[in-house]
């Protein structure tokens, strides 16, 4: 599904399947499938007929307990290596039907605001100012100048 804009997709699997719904979720996040994508394994959906119908399915679902885990590209653009965090997938176990539906409208809203670029620039920033500030004390400033050609820039720019 789409909302606004943020591809989502939802996919859920009966009990012990979390292992295989976490690597369909990477899967589907690295083929640029969607956005945002939430995987929900069914804990505890008790259905008691043995001919069920929709109603019966319905009313199972809707009193059902869910492990769910959200997978964003967050999670795979290796941000890691400019912030030194790897953002760990969420995972909440035991919940119920409405607060999964809150749990989705959180994640959505999470990747809707999530600012990337800010803490990449700041990282970039410090390790710009880091390497400015160790070799202002052992670079003569004029002599690179005249290695970089800058002087002749701005003479020429002066005539």
């Amino acid at each position: 599904m789409v909302l606004n804009g943020v591809r989502i997709i939802l996919e859920g699997r009966k009990p012990s399947q979390w292992e295989r719904l976490t690597e369909r979720g990477f899967e589907r996040l690295d083929n640029n499938l969607c956005d945002l994508c939430i995987i929900v394994e069914y804990t505890d959906v008790k259905i008691e007929s043995l001919a069920p119908t929709q109603l019966d399915i319905r009313k199972g679902l809707l009193n059902g307990q869910y492990k769910v885990g959200f997978l964003s590209y967050v999670n795979r653009i290796g941000l890691e290596k400019w912030v030194g965090i790897k953002p760990p997938p969420e995972v909440y176990e035991n919940i119920s039907f409405d607060e999964l539906l809150t749990q989705i409208m959180t994640a959505y809203t999470r990747v809707v605001r999530e600012d990337l670029l800010e803490p990449v620039i700041q990282k970039m920033s410090d390790v710009v100012m880091d390497f400015g500030r160790n070799i202002s004390a052992t670079v003569n400033i004029d002599r690179l100048r005249t290695v970089l050609e800058f002087k002749q820039k701005e003479e020429e720019e002066n005539d």
